[in-house]
């Protein structure tokens, strides 16, 4: 008897120590028309019948979301109430507990709340490409500690576009999350259906060229908090086929393609071209044909090929290189051969390709033009090889 009371008492000790909270701490704006809200929930695992209710209710207020017939729930809403510094405080505290008698499990989280002091905008990239997804935007506060805000909620803020490139024209587009194939947080629709924005937005590639992003919020309230900005630059997403390092022999030629990666997929940019341009350096190891984009092996040594732009002025402030390939102009010293299957012991009356390898004396396998001429392959594919 004794031992199943143990084994009862260690089951709801396992049950209560499973329960999480989604995060430990809140960190709540204060505004006094818009409501500020935050989602806590019961997490590992989910579905627990919890009760909730704040210390506070006059600085923090909580509410059930989706409510069961037992009035609990395993997700609340909180809410910043009170103004920071209007009850003698700069800053506001209160403790949110969620309560489960089955399971004798009592969760909390301390929120704060505070007056937002300072807004940053942050994104994954500042450079972006034409015609490509687009990239999301987000703003995030702080107080005047320097701590960062756990949510922006419904705050409407002012996003702004404005040109720095040359010709004036704008690279960049905001994109609505309706006219997008991503998903927006709930608040950011709810913003976006009477027209404004929120702390997060889709930026779209339009164009090339250079554009700085200002965002502040809208309302007289936050007009305190300064705008911050960030400067944005668009160019083309190009790529300079071949990529990788190139091992060919003297007189040689090898041909060179350019592409341009867009939502969907690539297409081929066909060269010469008034906006992009190859180059080689030098022209003593190869010489480059810029009329057929093919270079030729002129002898031993190193050159490269590079894609100059005619946009070069705003690749070189984002701190992109342009798209290149290293050229090795090497002598051959041996012929690897390759049969299909990779085995030597043939089949009467079946067919078989065979490929030949070129190596340097490193083992780099070398460029040589297929005697098919399909150009563009490493080595050299003889004729299909049947067994008698």
């Amino acid at each position: 008897m004794i031992l199943l009371r143990l084994l009862f008492a260690l089951a709801i000790a396992q049950v209560s120590t499973a329960y999480r909270l989604n995060v430990p701490r809140v960190l709540l704006p204060y505004h006094p028309t818009v409501p500020v809200s935050f989602v806590l929930e019961v997490t590992h695992p989910t579905g627990g019948c919890f009760h909730w209710r704040s210390t506070r209710p006059d600085i923090v207020s909580v509410k059930s979301i989706d409510t069961t017939g037992a009035g609990c729930s395993d997700r609340a809403e909180i809410r910043s109430v009170a103004k920071p510094g209007s009850v003698g405080s700069s800053e506001l505290s209160a403790v949110i507990f969620a309560e489960d008698k089955g399971s004798g499990t009592t969760l909390s989280c301390g929120v704060t709340v505070d007056e937002i002091a300072t807004i940053s905008i942050e994104t994954t990239t500042k450079v972006l490409f034409v015609d490509a997804a687009p990239a999301r935007m987000t703003v995030d506060a702080f107080n005047a500690d320097g701590d960062r805000f756990s949510t922006l909620s419904e705050l409407a803020l002012e996003w702004e576009l404005s040109s720095t490139s040359s010709n004036k024209a704008k690279p960049l587009r905001i994109v609505p999350f309706e006219q997008s194939t991503y998903e927006a947080p709930s608040e950011i629709v709810k913003l976006e259906k009477n027209r404004k924005k929120g702390y997060l937005i889709l930026i779209e590639g339009v164009g090339t060229g250079t554009a700085t992003l200002t965002t502040k919020f809208s309302d007289s309230y936050l007009q305190k908090v300064a705008a911050h900005n960030v400067e944005l630059a668009v160019v083309a997403n190009l790529l300079l086929v071949p990529s990788q390092d190139i091992y060919m022999p003297v007189h040689s030629v090898i041909p060179f393609q350019v592409l341009i990666v867009k939502q969907r997929g690539t297409e081929i940019v066909t060269m010469p071209n008034p906006s992009y341009e190859l180059v080689i350096d030098g022209g003593n190891v190869a010489s480059l044909d810029k009329k057929t984009s093919s270079v030729r092996a002129l002898t031993t040594g190193n050159s490269a090929v590079h894609l100059l732009s005619s946009h070069v002025d705003v690749r070189a402030k984002a701190g992109l290189r342009p798209p290149s390939t290293v050229i090795h102009v090497v002598d051959p010293e041996s012929v690897q051969w390759h049969v299909s299957g990779e085995n030597w012991m043939l089949e009467t009356g079946k067919q078989y390709t065979i490929n030949v390898e070129l190596l340097d004396e490193h083992g780099n396998v070398m460029f040589v033009a297929d005697v098919s001429k399909e150009t563009g392959r490493k080595g050299l594919a003889l004729n299909s090889l049947k067994t008698q």
